[in-house]
């Protein structure tokens, strides 16, 4: 008899709760829309003065907001239009910040990022981001089927376009064999599949989208062994006679990098090919050294540039 009294009283409480909680996360809500625009667009964008796809720093200084230093200090950097390029730095040297910056997340706080020879200022995000894929480090997928995953980057895409996407990103060999293939439920963030799984479905999908400029924010560097061999095999494939800027944790997935830039504090402290670092015996020398098990005893500077 008390259980039934009580019973209304629970579930009344109960409801209480759920308001007071809409309202808090509402209000959240409510402030993330009204906030202020931080990354206007230009009255017209100037995409159709394009012509190569290759970005250039100059004079970069960049501080995020309530940050006490900039991030980025004077950096003058050019990723060259079909090349392979590769950020090689300390935690904190502006790896991602360049990323953002070149995804036109945020604005320079001065100087200025050139596409083609113009200023990203005079480029509309919408037209910048359409010339741009973004591979991250932990892939980001969505409840529904692998099918409406893959149309986030053409929505358009037929089951021939889907399916060629699938073998290109070596995807297709594990969805071919699901009961319902393409149409296969994945569960939210993807909770029915492997990490490996979930990385080359979303390489999957920024291959439907077919980008000019490809961003990789180091794509194997959570994976097993055999996922990450598959999800690299789909990137060299894919980075061919494209502008790539490479994250890299692991110096053995941007050895053929056409251009390595090694950053420290916000600048930049070397460049050059693979070959040609090695050989001014700096500071991308004393990692590739300890990569490859040369200095067990200096783990901790290997764990400091997010590489151990």
């Amino acid at each position: 008899m008390i259980d039934k009294a009580q019973s209304p009283f629970w579930t009344i409480n109960w409801f209480i709760w759920q308001v007071q909680d809409l309202k808090e996360r509402s209000a959240k809500f409510m402030k993330i829309l009204n906030s202020a625009v931080k990354v206007n667009d230009p009255e017209e964008s100037k995409v159709k003065s394009i012509q190569n796809l290759g970005f250039k720093f100059q004079n970069v200084k960049f501080k995020y907001d309530g940050g006490d230093e900039d991030v980025l200090n004077n950096l003058n950097i050019e990723f060259e239009e079909g090349k392979f390029s590769a950020l090689v730095g300390k935690s904190g040297s502006g790896k991602s910040t360049i990323l953002n910056l070149l995804c036109r997340f945020f604005d320079p706080t001065s100087g200025d990022i050139t596409l083609g020879g113009v200023s990203l200022r005079d480029l509309s995000q919408a037209d910048l981001r359409k010339h741009i894929g973004f591979v991250f480090q932990e892939s980001y997928v969505f409840s529904g089927s692998i099918e409406e995953n893959l149309k986030y980057g053409k929505i358009n895409a037929t089951k021939d376009e889907i399916v060629e996407a699938l073998e290109k990103a070596n995807a297709w060999e594990f969805v071919s064999k699901l009961k319902k293939g393409v149409k296969t439920e994945i569960g939210e963030r993807g909770v029915k599949l492997s990490g490996g799984q979930k990385q080359r479905i979303s390489i999957a999908r920024t291959l439907l989208k077919d980008p000019k400029i490809l961003l990789l924010d180091e794509a194997t560097n959570a994976l097993d062994s055999e996922s990450k061999v598959l999800v690299q095999e789909a990137i060299e494939k894919f980075t061919k006679n494209r502008t790539v800027i490479s994250v890299a944790h692991r110096l053995s997935t941007i050895s053929k990098a056409d251009k390595i830039f090694v950053l420290e504090k916000g600048g930049l402290k070397e460049s050059g090919t693979h070959k040609e670092l090695l050989q001014l015996n700096g500071v991308y020398k004393k990692l590739h050294d300890i990569q490859s098990g040369e200095f067990e005893k200096q783990k901790k500077v290997l764990s400091e540039y997010e590489m151990a």
